[in-house]
């Protein structure tokens, strides 16, 4: 831990309608942040794998896959279960926002990318949000950001099928976006799509005992980036026992 105070937040704005997914993808994020830091803060956004999308009942309920939840259901929070990464981070200076996906984890079946491209236009518009915040002001919280994000300094940590996410949204960020990737951490991703991201630091988490990603496709953002173009990123692999 470092050495600030920690405050949790939470937004929740219009929904993000994309071509082609019949009902509306979630605008929700958990925001973590450092009390009293001085300067502009680094950015860490982070988006959570494919799981159930809703539950019923407590600990002994059911889960399911629908989008939107049906009646007497509630939607799974799985972007709060990055607590204990953004609590450290957001310690040590860093903003951390953890975004929500069941909207598009409940729709990309229909879909030969897996809903890569979703995940992709969805974070993109997140960070586009932060940059208006930080450089107009209008957040939910009387302007506390404005002027205190730094958006070139932006990470993007995904796990599982949001590896592959913010792998995507990396490479479809334009030079001309009012933000700046400077790392990628992919914690079990998969990479069914096999787009790699040119010029961007990137460590890979390989699951040694994963249920679901057991193939270790995630390497493959290293052996195909090693290769991709000659750049100065450095790429590197943890296998995590």
């Amino acid at each position: 831990r470092g050495p600030y105070e920690t405050r949790r937040l939470k937004y929740e704005l219009q929904g993000l309608s994309l071509p082609d997914y019949p009902a509306p993808i979630e605008v929700l994020a958990e925001v973590t942040t450092p009390v009293g830091r001085a300067g502009p803060m680094p950015l860490v956004l982070i988006l959570h794998g494919r799981h159930s999308t809703c539950y019923r009942g407590g600990p002994t309920g059911v889960s399911s896959g629908d989008w939107p939840c049906p009646a007497g259901w509630r939607p799974i929070a799985s972007h709060t279960g990055y607590r204990y990464i953004t609590d450290v981070l957001a310690s040590q200076g860093y903003l951390t926002v953890s975004i929500a996906a069941n909207g598009i984890n409940g729709q990309d079946g229909l879909f030969m990318d897996g809903g890569a491209s979703a995940r992709s236009q969805l974070i993109r518009h997140h960070l586009a949000q932060w940059a208006e915040w930080s450089a107009f002001g209008g957040d939910p919280w009387g302007n506390r950001f404005r002027g205190h994000v730094n958006m070139d300094e932006v990470v993007l940590v995904g796990h599982s099928r949001g590896g592959e996410g913010v792998e995507r949204a990396t490479i479809d960020t334009h030079v001309d976006d009012p933000w700046q990737i400077q790392g990628l951490l992919l914690i079990g991703p998969t990479a069914f799509g096999r787009q790699v991201a040119a010029g961007v630091h990137t460590t890979v988490i390989l699951p040694f005992c994963d249920g679901d990603v057991s193939d270790l496709q995630g390497q493959q953002y290293v052996d195909i980036g090693r290769d991709l173009t000659w750049d100065r990123a450095l790429r590197s692999s943890v296998m995590a026992m």
